[in-house]
């Protein structure tokens, strides 16, 4: 890891990757994406269970502390808890009023803590499915939805990250509410707790760091100009330190921060997904009526008025004579 070079991807999710996580025993990890599904990789040979069951995409995955269990929330409202040995879904725990976000597991393995979109963050019993803890019953909790979680390592208390800016704690022995921080201008998407669990380091969208004393509930620093998304915090692992890296160890602030300063230059990756649907509808009606009406009406009247006037003068009367005398004369002969 010193090197900072890629030693392996992993490729075989249909949609967007939402979340990872690393198991506390052998070089595995788990994945969850968009495709409604979750996967169990072998970093030297890849993939080696998907895990099928939720009816929209996982947003989060989490290791079970001593156990071969995988734990998977999804935006179907619903969060899952599957044998890794068979790949079968041995509990399912229903309740929350919206898609589930984020999931973090306690050290004995037997409770769970979920965040969702519908405001509140509960605490499930595994083996009765019945929730201990709910923030919708404390009236200092917000509504806004939650975005992360993270538990003490002593798995005292809990804290809960919104969209709205805030940061809120619960003692879960007491379920008494114990501050809320109010530093962040825009929505905190990532939080942790140092191994002591005192000091809470929270990343959001405002592009910023910023570190808190739990005890004295004061800011201790604020890192700025990081990137708009900071998630790696929360998927760098799940758990307290025996059992992944999710938790800070002393001296890893510092190394972390050398880190930044290399990781704002080395890539930039950006995917586009262009989705056009033409839908084209062009009903042509055409009515034409031709109606014609021509009506003939022929009044024609002739009227002929033709006058002769014959005047004869008496030669002529004496030149008709002559010639009908002769014609008879001729017929007499014969």
């Amino acid at each position: 890891m010193a090197s900072g070079q890629c030693v392996s991807v992993l490729r075989g999710h249909q949609g967007e990757v939402s979340s990872v996580c690393v198991f506390p025993f052998g070089e595995r990890i788990a994945s969850g994406a968009e495709d409604a599904t979750a996967r169990v990789w072998s970093v030297a040979s890849g993939c080696v269970l998907v895990l099928e069951g939720h009816s929209a995409g996982v947003s989060d995955v989490c290791a079970m502390t001593g156990h071969e269990r995988l734990a998977t929330s999804s935006r179907d409202k619903t969060i899952r808890v599957w044998e890794l040995e068979t790949g079968v879904c041995v509990v399912v725990l229903e309740g929350h009023g919206d898609g589930v976000a984020c999931l973090d597991s306690f050290s004995s393995g037997d409770r769970l803590a979920s965040g969702s979109r519908d405001g509140t963050a509960r605490v499930w019993d595994l083996l009765t499915g019945t929730i201990l803890f709910s923030s919708a019953y404390s009236r200092d909790a917000g509504t806004a939805p939650v975005r992360a979680i993270a538990l003490a390592p002593d798995d005292a208390k809990l804290v809960v990250a919104r969209e709205d800016a805030i940061i809120h704690s619960w003692d879960l022995e007491t379920r008494a509410f114990l501050a809320s921080f109010e530093d962040h201008v825009d929505a905190v998407y990532a939080i942790c707790l140092t191994p002591s669990g005192n000091c809470l380091i929270s990343a959001g969208r405002d592009k910023s760091i910023r570190i808190f004393d739990l005890v004295s509930q004061a800011r201790i620093q604020t890192i700025r100009g990081a990137p708009r998304l900071l998630d790696h915090l929360r998927r760098r692992g799940r758990g307290r330190p025996r059992r992944s890296s999710r938790h800070l160890v002393p001296g890893a602030l510092s190394l972390w921060r050398r880190t930044w300063t290399l990781r704002r230059t080395w890539t930039l990756r950006r995917t586009w997904t262009l989705r056009r649907t033409w839908t084209l509808r062009r009903t042509w009606t055409l009515r034409r009526t031709w109606t014609l009406r021509r009506t003939w009406t022929l009044r024609r009247t002739w009227t002929l008025r033709r006058t002769w006037t014959l005047r004869r003068t008496g030669g002529w009367m004496l030149r008709q004579l002559e010639r009908r005398r002769r014609t008879k004369k001729i017929g007499g002969r014969r």
